[in-house]
This record gives C-alpha cells, structure tokens and sequence, in this order.
C-alpha cells in the first residue's frame, strides 16, 4: 500500500477591529465671567479698578483677573486671584501712561479656565521722575554759562513718556522752561558758584526737585586785560 503525505499550512488570520474617534477640543466646564468694564472714575496713573459679573458655574473654585501692557516697550503683568463670588478688584503697581488688555478667567478644579472677558484701558500719566540725563556744562564765561543735558532713560517706567519740556532753575528758583536740550544763562556774576537744576515736565505737572537733574558751575573771573 503506498500512502502520500500532503503538507497543509494553516494561516491564522487575526483581524484588528479599529476604531477612529474624530478628537475636537475640550469643553471647559466651568462658566465665564461677564460683563467686564473698568471704572473710569478709578483709573489712576498706577491703579485702576474692574468690575464684572461672576462665573455663575457651580464647578468655579477661583477666578483672575489679569492686566498685560499692549506697548512693546513696556514688560508690565499685573494679576490678581479672586474667589468665586467676587465682582470687583482693585489692581495696583501698574504703569503710567499705558494701555493694557484686561482680562478676566475663571478656573475649576483642574485648573482648567474659562474663556475669557476682556477689555482695553489706559492708565493716566504722571509727573516725571526720572532726572534728565548727561548733564553737563557746555561752555562758561564771566557773566554767562550754557548747559545740555538728554531726556529721562525709559527705565523709569512710563512716566517719561509725553515730557513737554524742562523748567530751569538758577539756586532753587525756576528762572525759566524750554523745550530744548539746552540753555544759556546770562547776567551771572564773575567768579560766582551757582546750582543749577534742570527739572523734566509733563501735562500732569513738573518732576519733583529731589529728581532733577543737578549740576554746580563757577562763572570765570575778569582777566588783567579785561579790567
């Protein structure tokens, strides 16, 4: 008897169930605040006031408020964190002259926030307080002295923005104001020290005196030839 052996080969075929979920984002859970305004009565040049209507989410554990300059000069960021039932708030450290984007969010458990109510403010200016800088003595005869100095360094944060001029003054007395980078005094006396003062101003008022810039000149003495 002659027996034949096939050979049979069994594929296993495993099929893979895939299942496509289209992702979209998250929908926060938590409500937002509304009806955002800034009280114009409250601005100041470095505080301000906001009032709002509260989240009116259940699922709210804190909301903030958050003021963040729109001048790319200006690195200023302002927050405050409020409780849920909070309609009011009152933030300060700001900078003067500067517009700012209001913000406000509420946030849940997860930390994860609402959208947001926003608006745009501006802060008021302020006298400048930055002294003016490089003060210096030009040149000096026996009756006469000429001074130059440049505008305030910006580091002095916003208050040296809109500066209308400078007042000048001769031993603590306002003698006159340009707006120039220098000045000429005349009819001094020979061989006579002087303090001079130079005081940067605004629309809002002049610098206080403790920030001017301030300097110490001697007119010069008659010669032989000129006696």
């Amino acid at each position: 008897m002659i027996c034949k052996v096939k050979a049979i080969t069994v594929f296993t075929v495993t099929i893979l169930s895939v299942s496509c979920h289209s992702l979209s984002a998250a929908t926060n859970s938590v409500g937002a605040p509304s009806d955002l305004k800034v009280l114009e009565e409250h601005i100041r040049s470095n505080s301000l006031t906001v009032l709002f209507t509260p989240s009116p989410s259940q699922e709210c554990v804190y909301q903030r408020v958050t003021l963040t300059s729109l001048m790319q000069e200006v690195d200023s960021v302002v927050e405050i964190r409020l409780g849920c039932k909070a309609r009011i708030s009152a933030l300060y450290g700001l900078i003067p002259h500067t517009e700012y984007l209001v913000e406000v969010k509420a946030f849940d458990k997860n930390n994860d926030s609402s959208a947001p109510v926003t608006t745009k403010t501006k802060t008021k200016p302020d006298v400048p307080i930055g002294p003016p800088q490089d003060l210096h003595l030009e040149s000096i005869g026996i009756d006469w002295a000429k001074i130059s100095w440049t505008p305030p360094l910006f580091k002095y944060r916003g208050h040296e923005r809109g500066i209308t001029g400078y007042d000048i003054l001769l031993d603590d007395t306002i003698i006159e104001d340009t707006i120039d980078l220098s000045y000429t005094f005349t009819n001094l006396k020979p061989k006579t020290e002087y303090v001079v003062m130079v005081l940067p101003k605004n629309q809002v008022g002049s610098s206080n005196q403790s920030n001017a810039g301030r300097m110490v000149i001697e007119t010069k003495s008659y010669s032989h030839k000129e006696l």
